[in-house]
């Protein structure tokens, strides 16, 4: 398995590789809604494999996006919009990596 540095560690270096200079690859233990407050984000953006594969787990993390926010910081829901693989690449899955 690849620990969250290591992955950290690989998608800086493909931004680096890639020019790809407005992206900041952080790690955190904390709720994604808290962290993405933390940089004024206004949404979140998820990559998946296919609704197939990841929906029902990915619909569930929407879930709590929604709800965390106003139930536990007093704040606005935070949206998340989804990104969906290439089927060709939908058989390849993060924890292969």
């Amino acid at each position: 398995a690849v620990s969250p540095l290591e992955r950290q560690a690989l998608v800086r270096q493909a931004c680096a590789e890639l020019q790809i200079e407005n992206v900041r690859v952080e790690c955190s233990d904390d709720y994604i809604w808290r962290v993405a407050r933390k940089h004024g984000a206004p949404l979140l953006y998820r990559g998946i494999r296919s609704w197939a594969k990841d929906g029902l787990a990915e619909r569930w993390l929407e879930f709590l996006n929604l709800i965390g926010p106003p139930a536990l910081a007093l704040a606005p829901p935070l949206r998340t919009c989804f990104l969906e693989a290439d089927p060709r690449y939908a058989h390849v899955s993060s924890t292969l990596i």
